[in-house]
């Protein structure tokens, strides 16, 4: 039976100087015919059904209420027994699968806080059973299933089941919007990468890296990538369309969201990788091959050059596998969801949707994003030219050094050109990649 409450006061008034302190209520159930009266103190009833503060004002202090109430009299009895019991007397409402719907919409309905996380409670060990009770739950409101949603795990609502889906995409996706509300306290701003496109949290940007960003060698020479916000993207547009495109479960963005923003350290390819990137762990099965600048790889023929990682990457990929820690029971969690039927799928099809908005990335452009040539190879810079003086002194300085320091002279002058055919030899390898990119994108 679908819970249906309604109220009604009429007020009428009394000579009496003072204040009436009960209120009538008139309880009338449709449903089964029959109807009740009960009486209730006011002040008690206005802290504990904060509905009828709406009918019992000062305005009508004065006068006798009546109020008129459309319920079930034995759930409304129920709410009676729960309101006036006493503050020495702590008394737990007769709740069961059978009551349990009318108890909650009735309680919400007349605003009784205290009740309906009662119901919350009980609804949140006994979820999937809640599930299957045939009620209409159009008419909980949103406050309510958040809480709900907050009572239970994300691998929790992942098992249940909802035949006709009547709560359950609800609480998937209050359960995104408490993920993403989290993630953006403080300040903080969820944002998509122009270079790697994944997610990730703006004022984290710089100690989680991108492996596709513009890179700088860091202060132990190793080279770093920074993410780049993407212009006019927006998580709030992005949970929209996610709620437009009907074919991706609510379940399915969590897992996308939180496990882009989750991180673990790879003990093969010693990279900092997202959970989004469990599978994705680059190495190269060949062996190398040659020696010196012609050195590569002899399974794809990549080209190994000094102080560059990027070959390190591989040209096949296989599963992380991450350093012993704290962050196992995050990773062993993703690797359980995604291990599900489509899960992997929806995963990717929230990644596209998130990665559409907005205008093409850097990556989309063709520029791959990968390595900043010129930081890592900058030109040689122009010299200032100086007086005569000058270049007659420095002419005879080099003169005068003699023979002792030719053999040094000639030493850096080699290792400059050797940096100088390593720099064109990048440049050419970026300005193949870009084309072929772009002929497999035309």
């Amino acid at each position: 039976m679908k819970p249906k409450l309604a109220a009604d006061a009429v007020s009428t008034s009394s000579a009496s100087s003072s204040p009436s302190r009960s209120v009538v209520i008139h309880v009338f159930d449709e449903y089964r015919k029959s109807s009740k009266e009960f009486t209730c103190q006011r002040d008690l009833l206005l802290a504990k059904m904060k509905y009828f503060q709406a009918y019992l004002n000062e305005t009508n202090e004065h006068d006798e209420i009546d109020i008129s109430v459309h319920c079930d009299v034995e759930i409304f009895e129920l709410l009676m027994e729960y309101m006036q019991q006493r503050p020495d007397h702590e008394w737990r409402p007769r709740i069961t699968l059978e009551n349990i719907a009318s108890i909650l919409v009735s309680s919400e309905f007349l605003q009784m806080e205290e009740l309906v996380g009662e119901c919350v409670a009980f609804i949140s060990t006994r979820v999937q059973d809640f599930m299957l009770l045939r009620v209409d739950f159009g008419c909980l409101s949103d406050a309510t299933i958040a809480k709900i949603a907050g009572n239970c795990t994300p691998e929790q609502l992942q098992t249940l089941h909802d035949p006709k889906d009547k709560i359950l995409s609800k609480l998937r996706r209050k359960k995104v919007e408490a993920l993403v509300k989290m993630l953006q306290e403080g300040g903080r701003r969820l944002g998509l990468c122009a270079n790697c496109e994944l997610l990730f949290i703006q004022d984290d940007r710089e100690s989680l890296g991108c492996q596709k960003g513009k890179r700088q060698i860091g202060v132990h020479g190793e080279l770093v990538g920074w993410h780049q916000p993407k212009t006019g993207w927006h998580v709030e547009v992005f949970l929209r369309e996610l709620g437009a495109d009907k074919s991706i479960s609510w379940g399915a963005a969590y897992w996308y969201i939180w496990g882009s923003t989750k991180h673990f350290l790879c003990s093969v390819c010693k990279q900092k990788c997202s959970l989004l990137e469990l599978r994705d762990c680059a190495y190269h099965p060949g062996s190398i091959v040659e020696n010196g600048p012609a050195a590569k790889y002899s399974c794809c023929s990549a080209r190994i050059f000094s102080a560059d990682d990027i070959s390190i990457r591989g040209c096949r990929t296989t599963v992380h596998v991450p350093l012993q820690g704290g962050k196992n029971t995050e990773v062993s969690s993703f690797s359980n969801v995604v291990g599900a039927p489509n899960m992997w799928e929806q995963i990717r099809a929230c990644e596209k949707i998130a990665r559409d908005q907005g205008p093409p990335s850097s990556a989309d452009a063709g520029g791959c994003g990968r390595v900043d040539v010129a930081s890592l190879f900058p030109p040689p810079q122009t010299r200032k030219s100086g007086s005569v003086v000058e270049r007659e002194s420095s002419s005879r300085r080099l003169n005068t050094a003699g023979e002792g320091n030719s053999l040094g002279y000639r030493k850096q002058c080699k290792v400059l050109q050797l940096q100088e055919k390593d720099r064109v030899r990048c440049q050419g390898i970026a300005r193949q990649l870009v084309l072929q990119r772009k002929k497999a994108t035309s």
